[in-house]
């Protein structure tokens, strides 16, 4: 999975534990989502929440969550 928003898609699949479930995230989505609406003037905490949610249940669900930089992987860790 490259996006959480795909995860409610995968989970189904994934409760079979024999199912690997790698998560090689770009960046923390909700937060780069957040801070994307930030710079534009806007907010949408209910769609940032829901996007942090289904990351944290990506991550919290995944084999193995690569990271593009050492930030990252810190946020990651954090979830």
């Amino acid at each position: 999975c490259e996006q959480p928003f795909l995860w409610p898609l995968v989970a189904p699949l994934a409760e079979d534990r024999a199912v690997r479930v790698v998560y090689s995230g770009h960046n923390v989505e909700w937060r780069a989502r957040r801070d994307l609406l930030a710079r534009l003037g806007r907010t949408a905490p209910a769609v940032v929440e829901q996007l942090a949610w289904m990351e944290r249940a990506l991550i919290a669900r995944a084999d193995l969550v690569i990271a593009c930089c050492e930030a990252d992987a810190a946020g990651y860790a954090a979830m």
